[in-house]
């Protein structure tokens, strides 16, 4: 089951970006390329669209990860 999901701001315009958090933890980051949000968590794939749809991506993926508490250990 995904955890608490936050993305939160580390840099305003001109370049928006931040960094993801997972039950607390820092698990990757997010930026916005061309009005479009694309972030990765964890050095996997890359997720993009809207806030609303990444968010959606990490949850789904999480759920179905065979590991999803530890995908890459820090």
């Amino acid at each position: 089951m995904a955890g608490k999901i936050e993305l939160y701001v580390r840099d305003h315009a001109p370049a928006q970006r931040g960094l993801i958090m997972i039950d607390g933890r820092n698990r990757g980051e997010w930026q916005v390329i061309e009005n479009q949000v694309v972030a990765q968590v964890d050095g996997g794939p890359v997720f993009q669209g809207t806030i609303k749809q990444v968010v959606a991506q990490v949850e789904s993926a999480l759920r179905t990860a065979k590991n999803p508490l530890n995908l890459n250990p820090d």
